[in-house]
């Protein structure tokens, strides 16, 4: 027989009845079962903290005063032409 029974493995811990594979059983849920719980806990924290980055809502935008002092900034450094801070001005009073 080249697959060796339980009992042929196991032999050398002398006779097992119910009572010694009950033992074992609870030595191993001793053993695993804080680890198992730990990473249970470790993947439903994971799992919220991914789904409340998923339903923030974005930052929101500057207030409208804000973005045309910014603008105004812009054109007064020559960053930005007239007609790109006309345009730009449009779009941000558009938005009201």
């Amino acid at each position: 027989m080249l697959i060796p029974s339980l009992a042929n493995v196991l032999s050398f811990l002398g006779p097992i009845g119910g009572p010694e594979i009950i033992m074992i059983l609870l030595v191993l849920i001793l053993l695993v079962g804080p680890a198992v719980v730990i990473v249970g806990v470790l993947l439903y924290m994971d799992r919220k903290k991914r789904a409340s980055q998923l339903s923030s809502p974005p930052p929101p935008l500057p207030s409208t005063q804000v973005r045309l002092q910014e603008l105004e900034s812009l054109k007064a450094q020559g960053l930005v032409s007239e007609a790109e801070y006309q345009e730009k001005r449009q779009q941000i009073l558009g938005g009201l």
